[in-house]
């Protein structure tokens, strides 16, 4: 078995888009556009992500779908990547088939934490976006920055919520590269899992189902 960390790159396009609740087309125009994960760009071979990476495409959807610019979500989702980093990393290595124990480290950290992330993106002057963890105890004011006018230039995001989001397409379906290099999919709820190749078009029996999720945003261009 392969080890899994948070920034180990073992996941396929397919298991980020579920994620992040888009279509592979608003992916794909992020990453072609708006520069979100340049070093994939011209790989001659499938690119693959990591966990920490499926948490900056929610970010950026999540972002885009409140009206901010695409690129500026892609440069604050970027930015919020090294605090999501130290923040949901359990410090040790997990084989793939341990899934469900490294969502739930992950998100007993962020539980523990108390942390909402702040993004500074409502800022028309600012043109670099600024990332703070706040803490749940902070006012109001405080967290989001309220200027002398009473607006808030911040979007605070639900940590919790992202990493239930994440954590449940972890959990439920999941197109990763396995041990060996080849290209695998867990299918189902990991206490009961089966072992599936991604490239046959049935499984056990059923038809395989695409790679598709409902409530498709819709890409955000500048």
């Amino acid at each position: 078995m392969a080890s899994v960390s948070v920034t180990a790159k073992r996941f396929y396009a397919a298991t980020v888009i579920k994620a992040a609740g888009c279509s592979a087309e608003t992916f794909r125009s992020w990453r072609t556009r708006n520069g979100l994960f340049p070093e994939t760009h011209g790989s001659a071979s499938w690119n693959k992500f990591s966990i920490i990476d499926m948490c900056v495409v929610w970010i950026v959807a999540e972002l885009t779908s409140r009206g901010v610019a695409a690129q500026m979500a892609v440069n604050a989702a970027v930015a919020a990547a090294p605090a999501l980093t130290e923040l949901c990393d359990y410090g040790t290595d997990a084989e793939e088939n341990d899934l469900p124990e490294i969502v739930h480290q992950i998100w007993f950290r962020i539980a523990e934490r108390k942390a909402a992330l702040a993004l500074n993106v409502l800022d028309r002057e600012e043109q670099t976006p600024v990332v703070r963890l706040v803490d749940f105890s902070a006012s109001v004011e405080d967290a989001l920055h309220v200027d002398k006018m009473g607006l808030p230039s911040c979007i605070l995001l639900n940590l919790s919520y992202l990493m239930l989001v994440v954590g449940q397409v972890l959990l439920d379906d999941v197109d990763l590269e396995g041990a060996s290099g080849e290209r695998i999919r867990w299918i189902g709820q990991f206490s009961k899992l089966h072992r599936a190749h991604a490239t046959p078009e049935t499984t056990k029996g059923k038809p395989r189902t695409a790679s598709t999720t409902s409530g498709k945003r819709k890409a955000v261009r500048k």
